[in-house]
């Protein structure tokens, strides 16, 4: 390898661990307050409650798409939020034998106070850091992340050539 090249593999892995050791972090601080969202649901069900919210009504496997899981598990999270009355379900408009997922006043309501338990929560971790601190970390989150959702379709195909051709770990 080359000296940049030596370089990127370098950034790479610290990147890797300081992701890794940021989901460590918030998965044992979840664990430890057992927390759970609002009216004590997996706080992955109310994933879904965020995507529609952003990207508005649709179809139940268009939901598993966005939020990135199994559509069963989708499935038994919608029906949870639509028993609770954070989702509903509705005609969809291009179609009136099928539903669509839409968010109800009290699925936003909800949403809201998680947001901001969430935003009190990051404030008090980076409330000591200059304000062009915090700007450059949204930027540069912002910039890793669109990449990633880029590359994802191309790492996710490099990944099952690597097990199709019999490798152990993908």
């Amino acid at each position: 390898m080359s000296g940049a090249d030596d370089n990127l593999a370098h950034d790479a892995d610290d990147l890797g661990y300081q992701l890794g050791r940021l989901q460590r972090v918030r998965e044992r601080t979840v664990h430890q307050l057992g927390w759970r969202g609002a009216d004590g649901l997996e706080m992955a069900a109310y994933r879904c409650v965020f995507a529609v919210l952003e990207l508005g009504p649709m179809r139940s496997g268009a939901l598993a798409e966005a939020v990135l899981a199994d559509p069963s598990t989708v499935s038994r999270h919608v029906a949870q939020l639509v028993a609770l009355g954070h989702l509903e379900r509705r005609p969809d408009p291009a179609d009136g034998r099928a539903t669509v997922i839409a968010a109800t006043a009290a699925g936003r309501a909800a949403a809201g106070r998680m947001r901001a338990r969430r935003n009190e929560r990051l404030a008090t971790v980076i409330g000591d850091w200059p304000r062009q601190d915090r700007q450059e970390l949204v930027r540069l989150m912002t910039r890793l992340l669109d990449d990633y959702e880029l590359r994802r379709e191309d790492l996710l195909a490099e990944a099952l050539d690597r097990v199709g051709q019999g490798a152990v770990e993908p």
